[in-house]
């Protein structure tokens, strides 16, 4: 049996800080779905008191008192299964300042003061969908701030930045779950996506079922990038892809390189062999919130304007520590005891 020290325990969830220059906000999101996914209903049964205390004894030993069984068995005795908590949140895809309180999550039922420690591990993991969310966000910006620079004015949808940045990280993720909810962090920015499962998510867990799929690419590295830009693409093929255009048609090549530093890549081996033919690239490999200015500044020196700019990484090489996302239970003066 625990001691109880408390009555009411709260605690809250901030983002620390972020180590890359200028990223001094957050944008918030992902607790709606693992609050609707893992805490909502009487989520509490017999059985998994049972379960859960047949893995407690053979992962500590018969009779260990880690396992709380008198708190879980009051829970559905008490309350039907349903956890006495109150959670209190900032809206989702909200941008706030880092050093922000952005959740808050407190026990409603006295006797159920350890709750609020408990759930944190499931809870914290929302800095995963937080941080892809935050990272898409300012490769948003870049790509807005050149679009702009470079001449775009059509800002409406499906104009601007809306289909610029294409998720299809799928395959590059640790799980389906990942995937999910990941992915569907990156359709607060953007609306194009590859990845169906953040798709799913979206509509079962926030009511969206708007986004697009399309992702498509001559995938033009498999044996020499270049000279399939230079003596193919840009030579000959170049007038059958002209050729596509007309009064009555239209026709786009989108050309997918992997290959090389992509910004050299674009300027000089794929787009001045294309050019002015109304052709796109799609990149994937080395796409990421440190490339895309970089790339969009050697285009924009070449004066080839920012069009679209697809790529995949919104998912990846995200780990928690990049906006120092942190749970906080500070029983002094910071965690209100009732």
């Amino acid at each position: 049996m625990l001691e109880q020290t408390f009555v009411n325990l709260e605690g809250y969830f901030e983002s620390r800080g972020c180590d890359n220059a200028g990223w001094n906000e957050v944008v918030f999101f992902g607790l709606q779905y693992f609050i609707k996914r893992y805490l909502l209903g009487p989520v509490v049964t017999k059985d998994k008191i049972d379960e859960a205390a047949e893995i407690y004894s053979q992962h500590f030993g018969d009779g260990d008192p880690r396992f709380y069984r008198e708190g879980w068995e009051y829970i559905l005795k008490e309350h039907g299964g349903r956890l006495p908590v109150e959670i209190k949140a900032v809206p989702e895809g909200m941008v706030v300042p880092t050093k922000t309180v952005l959740f808050t999550l407190v026990n409603t039922d006295p006797k159920c003061f350890w709750l609020t420690n408990f759930l944190e591990t499931l809870l914290v993991q929302v800095w995963y969908p937080m941080t892809v969310a935050t990272q898409s966000r300012y490769q948003k910006t870049s790509i807005a701030k050149y679009m702009e620079e470079t001449g775009n004015e059509q800002w409406d949808v499906p104009n601007g930045v809306t289909f610029k940045l294409h998720d299809f990280g799928f395959r590059g993720v640790s799980s389906v779950e990942s995937a999910a909810i990941g992915g569907c962090a990156h359709l607060v920015n953007f609306l194009g996506t590859d990845t169906v499962a953040s798709m799913i998510c979206a509509r079962d867990y926030y009511g969206s079922k708007k986004a697009d799929t399309d992702h498509t690419g001559w995938v033009s590295d498999s044996f020499d990038i270049w000279r399939a830009c230079k003596d193919y693409w840009g030579d000959k093929l170049k007038d059958l892809i002209k050729g596509r255009i007309t009064d009555t048609k239209f026709g786009r090549l989108v050309v997918r390189p992997d290959s090389g530093d992509p910004a050299e890549t674009c300027c000089y081996h794929q787009l001045c062999y294309l050019y002015p033919c109304d052709d796109r690239l799609t990149l994937g490999d080395g796409v990421d919130w440190e490339s895309i200015p970089k790339i969009l500044e050697k285009l924009k020196k070449e004066k080839i304007a920012a069009d679209a700019w697809p790529g995949p990484a919104a998912l990846q090489g995200n780990v928690k520590d990049n906006l120092n996302g942190a749970p906080n239970y500070l029983y002094i003066g910071y965690i209100y005891i009732y």
